[in-house]
């Protein structure tokens, strides 16, 4: 709460409901520059940071596993790349995304971080020119 007061330089945590929840588009990117403030809450032992961090990586667990069922994918045989923000730049959320998966039975044989998606463009534009 009062990363998020500071950020937002506020007072009071009414207030933030107003700042969140106004409706302005520009909102949605306020609310994800909020990440790194709730991963550095969470590695700093802040519980309901903790909680959020987790729970953020379990959806995206489940979302690989759907995605491993519906491709037929082995449980244990796929590799993994993984980008973003967020998980590029927090050990704390791939940990968590890790462990999430291996509870959902679904840990890869290998996670790769790609820190510049256009790098898998520009690979794949590679392959096929050869």
């Amino acid at each position: 709460l009062p990363r998020l007061l500071s950020r937002f330089e506020l007072t009071e945590p009414r207030e933030l409901v107003t700042i969140l929840y106004d409706g302005h588009p520009a909102r949605r990117t306020a609310l994800a520059e909020l990440a790194p403030l709730v991963t550095a809450a969470a590695a700093e032992g802040d519980d309901v940071a903790k909680q959020i961090a987790s729970d953020a990586a379990a959806d995206l667990a489940r979302l690989v596993t759907a995605t491993c069922i519906q491709l037929k994918l082995s449980s244990s045989s796929y590799p993994l790349a993984i980008t973003g923000g967020v998980l590029c730049n927090s050990p704390l959320m791939r940990k968590c995304l890790k462990a999430s998966l291996e509870e959902q039975g679904h840990l890869p044989e290998e996670i790769t971080l790609v820190e510049q998606p256009v790098q898998g463009a520009v690979e794949l534009a590679r392959c096929a020119i050869v």
